[in-house]
């Protein structure tokens, strides 16, 4: 049945990793729109594109996003890279070496930063927001809400 793959999980496999690479190049498409000179507010600009990146990817492609987490191992063999995970921690690593953010923020940053843009977009991929009668939040005003929980100083 399988012609390229030995089994329905290797695929599976193969499918989250190719749906991870995408979602990471979609995030560092939108930082390389950042024209910003000044240090600390780039690097604040750059960490908001790549939450932008991973909405208008959820928003696109809710189906490879919803396949991209399964728990499922990828090939031994496989590289991911780009990684969403890596490009999200080294956008941090550049707020931090860049003073925007306190270094004591710095530590599990990713956890917040991700839970916050995945949660977001799992609620509005499951219309959520219209089901409880909640209008459908702004998402730059969420991505300034994970800015301020990480005490980002842009200035």
């Amino acid at each position: 049945m399988y012609r390229h793959v030995p089994d329905r999980d290797a695929l599976l496999g193969e499918v989250a990793r190719l749906a991870r690479l995408d979602l990471a190049r979609r995030m560092l498409d939108e930082v390389g729109f950042v024209r910003e000179a000044e240090p600390r507010r780039r690097s604040m600009l750059e960490f908001k594109a790549i939450g932008r990146g991973y909405l208008r990817y959820a928003e696109e492609e809710p189906n490879l996003l919803a396949v991209a987490f399964l728990p499922i191992e990828p090939p031994d063999d496989s590289i991911e890279d780009p990684n969403p995970w890596n490009v999200l921690s080294t956008a941090l690593d550049e707020l931090a070496a860049a003073g925007a953010i306190p270094l004591e923020r710095r530590i599990g940053a990713e956890i917040i930063a991700w839970s916050a843009i995945h949660g977001f977009a799992m609620l509005r991929a499951g219309r959520a927001f219209d089901i409880s009668g909640v209008r459908d939040p702004d998402p730059e005003a969420v991505l300034d809400a994970i800015v301020r929980s990480l005490d980002v100083q842009s200035s």
